[in-house]
Order: structure tokens, then sequence, then C-alpha cells
């Protein structure tokens, strides 16, 4: 049996696909080592090619790095969204982080669009995040892992998704799933691409949907079979398996079984989805991607946005994909989301003077997007503009 102590600590960082923290651990892409590449090909994980300008409504959430010219301008993808109006982005939970990341890198986060995330035909720079309320549980451990970005300008002549309500009369049909994410076992996360999803379940045991039993979970996560001393009465003429350092011969047997049988969806608030014949396989940067179908009129109809899968030792990702869904909180929670209005309106953070006051909006660093001032005449001082961005303060 490998090593259960370090598998188990992988298994944890397997379950979501871009680094965050999940269940008490650091979740990160797996290590070369663990994935053990077999020349898988690209379509078996990525599907197709999403060029369509009416995928538009899905675009990349990248970090940007602005250079003096076009050319020495870069974006790098960290996950994906979709348009729910203009200027609202609907995405995962999860990737509401990159916001966080970008304002203490003193970066810019931008949602762009177009099918390739490294030269997008437009974008817009996010200014503020909202995460849906429910923030406990659920597979990635942020509970409804649903959130929205706030783009400072509307991209209006993109397309937008609706949303979309799962019932069970959904159930084992094929959705398309979008998003920018790893296409395969090397590449990078770069090109739009969709693929079929078919609904495997709303409510049950999340890894049994992923992996089919636990038979295969275990070997999945240990690389053997279960111990039959640990699931049948000691049989005195059987060896006993190797004792582990904590002394339990069944330690990881015990463990497993109880993440397995715990590990469950929310109803209402997750879906299981993907592994059948034809399907696409999500993966890292395919966070926040939508679980299309069109609707009667041919609009596009979101049902939920990826949220979490595993990986395994021929594939980076693999089993299939957990996708948060939209229940009645999550609903309103988006729908109040298409009307939020900016607090700092076309206040620029450089600032201006208001007469003796110095007024500018919040930057990203400084936490929730808001209007900061103050009255220069207080300090004995007046609002000047200095330095070489002409940002406003108060001086003498």
């Amino acid at each position: 049996m490998r090593n259960f102590a370090s598998r188990t600590a992988r298994a944890c960082a397997r379950t979501v696909w871009i680094s965050l923290v999940c269940a008490g651990c650091i979740a990160a892409e797996p290590s070369a080592e663990d994935r053990n590449v077999t020349g898988i090909t690209q379509p078996v994980i990525g599907g197709f090619d999403g060029t369509s300008p009416k995928l538009n409504a899905i675009g990349s959430i990248s970090f940007l790095s602005e250079g003096a010219t076009a050319a020495e301008t870069s974006f790098q993808a960290q996950c994906t969204g979709a348009l729910l109006s203009p200027n609202t982005v609907l995405t995962a939970k999860h990737c509401l982080d990159s916001f966080g990341a970008a304002g203490r890198a003193q970066t810019k986060l931008v949602f762009a669009v177009g099918p390739d995330a490294t030269a997008p035909t437009a974008y817009s720079t996010v200014i503020a995040v909202e995460r849906a309320p429910g923030n406990d549980g659920g597979y990635s451990g942020r509970g409804h892992d649903v959130g929205v970005l706030h783009l400072d300008k509307p991209l209006s002549n993109a397309q937008i998704v609706k949303l979309g309500a799962v019932g069970d009369e959904l159930l084992n049909q094929q959705f398309v799933g979008v998003g920018y994410g790893r296409s395969d076992n090397g590449s990078e996360l770069t090109k739009r691409r969709l693929g079929a999803l078919t609904l495997k379940a709303r409510a049950g045991k999340t890894y049994e949907f992923l992996f089919g039993n636990f038979e295969a979970f275990y070997r999945d996560y240990t690389g053997d079979s279960i111990p039959a001393s640990c699931v049948a009465p000691a049989n005195p003429e059987m060896p006993a398996p190797a004792p582990l350092p904590g002394g339990d011969p069944c330690a990881a047997f015990k463990a497993l079984r109880q993440l397995y049988d715990s590990t469950l969806l929310e109803q209402a608030h997750e879906l299981a989805v993907g592994s059948a014949p034809g399907d696409a396989q999500p993966c890292f940067g395919d966070s926040g991607g939508p679980l299309l179908k069109a609707g009667a009129n041919g609009e596009l109809l979101a049902y939920g946005v990826a949220s979490g899968g595993t990986s395994s030792d021929d594939l980076i990702c693999d089993h299939g994909a957990v996708y948060a869904s939209f229940g009645p909180e999550v609903t309103t929670f988006l729908q109040q989301a298409t009307a939020w209005t900016d607090p700092c309106d076309k206040l620029p953070a450089r600032g201006v003077c208001e007469g003796t006051r110095a007024r500018r909006c919040s930057t990203a660093a400084e936490g929730p997007r808001r209007v900061v001032e103050v009255d220069c005449a207080n300090a004995g001082l007046r609002c000047v503009m200095t330095g070489e961005g002409s940002t406003a303060t108060c001086g003498s």
C-alpha cells in the first residue's frame, strides 16, 4: 500500500481546481509525480474549440499585466465566468479570491471575452465582487460556491446568459460545459472549449457519483484494494496487513470510508455531472464556467457553475465534476446582483479636490469598494493634486 498519510493530503488537494483552502488543506494542482501522465490525448478531457461569437457570453477571469505597448500587455487566465448582464459576471465563489490577490499584487483582474484568453476581443476591469449567502460546507468548502464580479465598463456587445432551474426531470440529460481550463495533462489555460456533460445527480454521496462505488474510490486514493480484514471479521489464518505508523492497519480504510459516507451533495445547491460516454472533463481554470442548455428560443440558460472535481494518476482531472447550482436564496442573490450600482460612480481612484475636501474611490487592496474623503481644513491644510499621477491629497 502507498503511504496513506501523504496520499490523503494529496486527496484533499485534488478536490478543487485552483489553489484554494479546502477542508483544512491547501489545494493545488497535483504534482507531476502524482499525475503519472500516460499519454492522454487532448479531446478526452477538453471537448471541442468554442470559437462561436454566441459563446462570448462566457469569458476568462484573468490577471492583466499592462505594458508600455500592446505587445507587452499580457493576460493570465485564472477562472471562467459568464455575463448575467453587460457589467455583471456569474462565476464560482472560490474564483473571487483572484480579486483579492490582484489587489495585493497591485495589478488588475479583468473579465475578457473571445475564444483565446491571451488575446481577448474585449475586456473590462473587475471593480467589486459579491459572494452568495451560505459560506459553510459544500464540495469546495465555501458553502454555496456561487459569486459575481462587477465590471467598471459594460461589455454591451457581448451575449448574456439567463438562469435555469434544475429539476429531477433533467437528470440523465446532456448539458454543455464551457471554460478556459486545462484541456489535457500538459496544456495551459488559454483556449475556450466546450463539451458535453451529463447530469448524474442532485443529491446523495458525492464520491459515489464521481467514482461509482467505495472500492473504486479507495483504490484511486491508495493505489490498492481494500484489505479483506478491514471489512470482515478477522481470520486467524489470514496475514494481518502491515501496521501503519499510527498502529491501526485499517486507518486508511476507516478514514476514507468516513470521507466517502459524509461527503454529500448539497441538495438544491450542487450537481454531479460527467463521466457518461462522450462527456468531456472539466479541469483547472474551468472553475466558474457555466453548465449550459439552450432555451426554447435559442437563448443560453446557465444551470450551475463549475465548482470542483478530482484527479487520478492518469489524468490531472478525472471522474466528472461537481457544479454549484442555484437554490432559491442564491437565485435571489443573483437577481439582485444585476441591479448593483457602483458606490464610487465615476469618482477615480486618484481622487479629486472639492474645495478643501479630498475625495477618491478606494482601491481593490483596501477592501470593499467605497468613497473615502477628508476635509483638509481640519488639519490646517488644503486639497491639492500632486505627484506624477496627479493624485488628490492634503497639502500646504
